[in-house]
């Protein structure tokens, strides 16, 4: 909301081409110079410092929810901050999810409902919102992307 209230506010001032990161919640708005999208870099799953994907953008939102910021690790298992509540725990079935949409609050809702609901059904989920694109990172290696986002991403995160 924070984002998107910024992004209001230099709207208003007349500012057409600017950044507002709300923490790794972000939005772009115009171009980066006349003819040039903004470029941001997806951070890889479980190689701290390494992207996995570069996306152009333009007048959107890039949202992502992920198990590797906020965690610690006990018995093998990972517990972080994003719950399933159907049973209280650490949601398992993504390890991170990208959203493109063109609100931060918005995208932020649905990178973090997509994650709980993992590849298969956060796919079908997200067909409802034929402006909001997807990538959705398995806990086997895969990714699954809507289709604005094919090629964008690789198929696998855990490639070598």
């Amino acid at each position: 909301y924070g984002i998107d209230r910024a992004v209001a506010v230099l709207r208003k001032q007349g500012v057409k081409n600017f950044i507002v990161d709300g923490g790794g919640d972000l939005y772009f708005a115009g171009e980066k110079s006349p003819g040039e999208p903004w470029t941001v870099g997806v951070k890889h799953p479980r190689r701290q410092n390494q992207i996995v994907a570069e996306l152009s953008v333009r007048d959107a939102a890039i949202v992502s929810s992920g198990d590797y910021e906020r965690f610690f690790e006990r018995n093998g298992l990972r517990y972080h901050h994003i719950l399933d509540l159907s049973d209280g725990q650490p949601a398992r079935k993504s390890v991170a999810v990208t959203v493109r949409a063109s609100d931060a609050t918005f995208a932020d809702a649905i990178a973090t409902a997509l994650f709980v609901l993992g590849p298969m059904e956060g796919l079908k989920f997200v067909q409802l919102y034929p402006d909001v694109d997807a990538a959705i990172f398995s806990p086997d290696g895969g990714v699954h992307s809507t289709s604005g986002f094919k090629g964008a991403f690789p198929t696998r995160w855990d490639a070598k």
